[in-house]
């Protein structure tokens, strides 16, 4: 322990209180972020319509279905606690991750259609998917933080030893 923390006990506690407030709210924001991907629906659309390739169908289906369960996730983190929403939050956002990645398939296999959110080269969308995914990733990494677990009271093991 350095003379610092000695002098100052509490300094360790309030920044560590600050990093998971940060942790809070990125998670709860990404989340909540997530809402703008009901635009898809005119793709879903234009994939059942044939105006677009059906590959397209399975994302678009996707991020509706995210779009739709964001507010619940993102209202979870922020005011529930329990495994439940742990569980939940991490399924929303490897699910996230799933649907980028088909969607990453769908753009290098079949011609992008003129959809919101989605830029006409096949390079760039396929980077804003990638960047995307990462970000989904480094959230659930969040998630599964000490500081996370125990926020949202977690249990850290199954309590039996070997």
């Amino acid at each position: 322990m350095s003379t610092a923390e000695i002098r100052n006990p509490t300094k360790q506690s309030v920044t560590s209180d600050v990093r998971l407030r940060l942790m809070i709210i990125g998670v709860t924001a990404w989340a909540a972020f997530q809402i703008i991907r009901l635009v898809a629906v005119s793709l879903a659309h234009d994939a059942l319509s044939g105006s677009a390739s059906p590959a397209w169908l399975y994302p678009a289906i996707t991020d509706v279905a995210v779009g739709l369960m964001a507010p619940i996730v993102a209202f979870a983190v922020w005011r529930m606690k329990g495994l439940g929403v742990w569980v939940f939050a991490i399924v929303f956002f490897a699910i996230s991750i799933v649907d980028h990645l088909d969607a990453v398939t769908a753009a290098l296999t079949t011609p992008i259609p003129a959809a919101p959110l989605l830029s006409p080269s096949p390079v760039a969308t396929v980077v804003d998917l990638v960047v995307i995914s990462v970000l989904d990733a480094v959230t659930i990494a969040v998630l599964g933080t000490a500081r996370m677990r125990s926020y949202l009271h977690v249990p850290s093991g199954s309590g039996r030893s070997r």
